[in-house]
């Protein structure tokens, strides 16, 4: 539905364009009117260059923040796990339970840099 929208405003512009350019009189005017027409054309190039320059560097910086986002979501679930070893460690530590060397105990107070 938008592309034909789009199409008849086209259609429209061209016939009110046409009957402008039937309607002056003279070579000069025509030729003015063409020019200015062809200066409308250039400066909307233009600005769809920009727009599309624009879209594009907001598109690498979205890239770049998602990146970003991965990597602090990646370094929150590792001090989380982190955490959660501490906490066990302490857990243990309190209970006084006797360890073994390949306990999990003893694993997570490598992890900790504890030993």
């Amino acid at each position: 539905m938008w592309i034909l929208h789009k199409a008849l405003e086209a259609s429209q512009l061209e016939k009110r364009t046409c009957a402008e350019f039937l309607a002056e009189t003279g070579e000069q005017e025509r030729l003015e009117l063409l020019r200015h027409r062809e200066r409308q054309t250039a400066d909307l190039r233009d600005r769809l260059d920009e727009a599309q320059a624009e879209l594009e560097a907001m598109r690498s910086n979205l890239a770049q923040k998602d990146a970003q986002l991965a990597e602090l979501q990646e370094n929150v679930r590792m001090l989380m796990e982190k955490n959660n070893a501490k906490r066990e460690v302490r857990s243990h530590l309190r209970t006084g339970e006797p360890q073994t060397p390949g306990s999990t105990f003893v694993k997570k107070c490598f992890i900790l840099n504890l030993v």
